[in-house]
């Protein structure tokens, strides 16, 4: 089967570079990644690209893997706490990170401004939900607990957002006919 590099039109066997060790887990990982993203990663991957030669399959794979590590983890670490973010707010910071692409100093070096701008979808993500939210409490809307009238304890959006990744993850699970407990391995 021969495939071309979208980036270099180069012609070559999908065997011959899968036949590379930092090849195959470049290919794992990327296919490990949410379908709605994995082309974005890919994308955003070839930022870090030198300017007068080719990224090696191993730092490929080591890029697509800590981006992944990122998505898995349902949240970054920033500005001292810790801001969940989904899928969508991933899709959004990757959107935004490479339309930025002629602004950017390239290559780059490290994951701080994807994380800097996830942390700004989130933050105004976060925003839109409080100012709803407060829409709501002003007319009276606001939920109130089956007994005694007090307001609900809203959930962690954390804990939210873990929630939708394992569903999500577990949807793809079945959707690639694997047993739940098995991805990852092998």
């Amino acid at each position: 089967m021969q495939i071309t590099c979208p980036c270099c039109n180069a012609k070559y066997a999908l065997e011959a570079a899968l036949s590379d060790a930092d090849a195959r887990r470049a290919v794992i990982a990327a296919g490990r990644l949410p379908g709605s993203v994995g082309e974005l990663v890919l994308q955003y991957v070839g930022l870090f690209r030198p300017a007068k030669s080719a990224l090696s399959w191993r730092r490929v794979a080591r890029l697509t893997g800590e981006v992944l590590e990122l998505i898995d983890a349902g949240a970054v670490r920033r500005k001292g706490r810790d801001w969940p973010a989904g899928i969508s707010d991933f899709r959004t910071a990757l959107e935004t990170v490479l339309s930025q692409r002629q602004s950017l100093t390239l290559p780059l070096k490290g994951h701080g401004y994807l994380e800097e701008v996830l942390v700004g979808v989130v933050h105004k993500r976060e925003g839109q939900a409080e100012q709803a939210t407060e829409v709501r409490r002003q007319r009276g809307d606001h939920r109130r607990a089956d007994l005694g009238g007090e307001e609900r304890a809203p959930r962690p959006a954390r804990d939210v957002a873990k929630e939708i990744e394992d569903s999500r993850r577990a949807q793809w699970d079945r959707e690639l006919g694997i047993e739940p407990g098995q991805a990852g391995t092998g």
